[in-house]
């Protein structure tokens, strides 16, 4: 079956998911947790804030936008757009990443970069912030919306501009 992206009522993602799986629904709320600002307690924070996966037919006659916080199914006008499986995974793998320290090359804020390896091969983006791991801007197609996503600084390399 297909994955969709849902738009859900802010804060209230797992809860969705929660619903989605109470109705036998298989979801992905994709969060990380962090340690809290004095270091004692881990926290949830929102990996795509306002979004829930599911994975569901259109065709069947389906409770998820019976669901009261769930406010829309993502897709272009009044169609629909599947969420490769593939990325679903990606988007798993990435949240479950292990938070090792590499050190590799540096570029700067505002670089064009191409992901080598990792659950973003084959992307592009933009950095927004270099610490000891990048950050970098990818857009999630079936979503039509970029998310920040922390890669390994190894895994990148810089896009030449083709007017150079």
């Amino acid at each position: 079956m297909p994955w969709y992206g849902l738009h859900v009522r802010s804060s209230s993602e797992s809860l969705v998911a929660l619903k989605l799986e109470r109705a036998s629904i298989p979801s992905f709320y994709p969060f990380l947790l962090v340690k809290s600002r004095d270091g004692r307690r881990l926290i949830e924070r929102k990996f795509i804030p306002g979004y829930v996966f599911a994975e569901f037919s259109l065709a069947a006659d389906t409770p998820v936008l019976a669901i009261g916080q769930v406010l829309a199914i993502c897709g272009a006008g009044r169609h629909a757009l599947e969420i490769p499986a593939a990325q679903i995974a990606a988007v798993r793998q990435l949240v479950n990443l292990p938070e090792t320290v590499r050190q590799a090359w540096h570029g700067a804020a505002g670089d064009r970069v191409r992901v080598t390896f990792g659950p973003f091969t084959g992307y592009q983006g933009t950095v927004i912030r270099w610490r000891k791991r990048a950050w970098v801007m990818v857009t999630l197609e079936g979503l039509q919306r970029s998310f920040p996503a922390e890669v390994d600084p190894l895994s990148l390399e810089p896009v030449r501009s083709e007017t150079a």
